[in-house]
């Protein structure tokens, strides 16, 4: 048995010592670009179409023309850095480089008129398992506003930059996500499954949320609506920009929450805790809860007390809920070992995002904005220059006239002597 596990180690290490050398042999002994193409791809539009079904070793661009109207959008990707970014047209380029790895880049993307959605899987053809290094893909997407974005991550790092849609459906496993909602735009959902990744989201309005997750991080910032967070263990942080209407629920197993409100939310917190601890940092309040219990955010109301008061006849239907938390809010948290821990928006700190987030090229504009600069940077010195030499030539024609009035006065003065 032990001649067998040793047969097989050295086996295995010739393979992979072969593979490697043809891998080199195949790439060169630089790091490179095999091929370096682009590849314009047309699309008829009138059936659901295979647009790529490639394995790529090296760099290679693919520019969908004609691909116009796409509202629902899903990205499938892992093992690979993959960059979303706007194009400034209605076309689709998705760029690829397997970098200095020896593994393919497998990507496969489809358009169905029918729907109105482009579909594109990501991954990496691992060699015997085994990734040697950085491979990137950039997908340029028309800057629309999108009926659907569904995004889905294994490992690897997805990156989402400025982008719309109604409907937002992110499954995150183990890798690394950022994304960015653009100004001004309110989704309608926002829902957030993770496992043990870490996912970083800024501009988070949407009037419904969902947060799920497992053992990860995540930090959302400008989170608006109502919704629920449900977590197991990890580690998370949302702030919100504005509660929504209606509940927002909070589950959490053994892990920490930090909830940042606005300093002026008016809303009830109502906890249900195990042997974790729930505190109060914002809003005027400083209190702690280790118990059931309640805190009310700047003259929040206890509405079981409220219930309990007006409750002669042990009748519900005769409170009227709606008039008496009118302009209120309602956090529901039910805590485990964890800690939830509330605190003023003032106290949030954004964190640092798309550190690697490749840049777009330089406009042709600049240039000519430099010479109309220089052009202006000219004229201006030239008035400034006969500005200077009107200035001067006032100046010596008040000194003249000067120097004459004081001629005359000696003239007068000498022949009145």
């Amino acid at each position: 048995m032990v001649k067998g596990l040793i047969a097989s180690i050295i086996t295995a290490a010739v393979f992979f010592t072969l593979g490697g050398i043809t891998v080199l042999i195949f790439r060169g002994n630089n790091s490179g670009y095999v091929n370096s193409e682009t590849v314009n791809v047309q699309f008829d539009g009138n059936s659901v179409e295979t647009l790529i079904d490639e394995k790529i070793l090296g760099s290679k661009e693919f520019r969908l023309t004609e691909v116009q109207y796409i509202t629902g959008l899903s990205v499938d990707t892992s093992d690979v850095k993959t960059y979303i970014a706007l194009s400034d047209d209605n076309n689709v380029t998705v760029s690829v480089d397997s970098g200095k790895s020896g593994s393919g880049i497998n990507v496969e993307a489809e358009m169905d008129p029918f729907e109105s959605s482009f579909d594109i899987t990501i991954n990496k053809d691992l060699f015997l398992g085994i990734d040697t290094g950085d491979s990137t893909v950039t997908l340029s997407l028309p800057d629309t506003i999108y009926d659907n974005l569904n995004l889905t991550l294994g490992s690897g790092t997805l990156m989402v930059k400025d982008i719309r849609a109604r409907e937002n459906e992110f499954d995150i496993g183990s890798g690394i996500f950022e994304l960015s909602q653009k100004e001004n735009f309110s989704a309608e959902l926002m829902h957030l499954d993770i496992g043990s990744g870490s996912v970083k989201i800024a501009g988070a309005d949407c009037e419904s949320y969902n947060i799920d997750m497992g053992s990860g991080s995540f930090n959302v910032s400008g989170m608006t609506g109502s919704g629920d967070i449900d977590m197991g263990s990890g580690k998370g942080a949302v702030e919100f920009a504005k509660l929504g209407p209606t509940t927002n629920n909070i589950t959490l197993g053994s892990g920490s929450l930090s909830v940042y409100v606005p300093k002026d939310t008016k809303a009830d917190l109502y906890t249900e805790i195990g042997s974790g601890k729930v505190k109060v940092e914002c809003c005027g309040v400083s209190q702690s809860l280790k118990n059931d219990g309640h805190a009310a955010f700047n003259g929040g109301h206890d509405m079981q007390q409220y219930s309990q008061y007006n409750d002669d006849d042990e009748d519900d239907e005769d409170i009227d809920y709606d008039a008496y938390r009118d302009g209120l809010d309602e956090i529901y948290v039910d805590l485990g070992s964890g800690k939830v821990t509330f605190y003023d928006t003032s106290e949030y700190k954004p964190p640092q995002m798309f550190k690697d987030f490749p840049e777009k090229p330089e406009d042709d504009t600049d240039s000519s904005n430099s010479v109309n600069t220089g052009d202006n940077a000219s004229a201006n010195t030239a008035q400034v220059t006969e500005a200077d030499a009107q200035t001067n030539d006032q100046a010596n024609a008040q000194t003249n006239n000067q120097a004459n009035a004081q001629t005359n006065d000696q003239a007068i003065k000498q022949a009145d002597e």
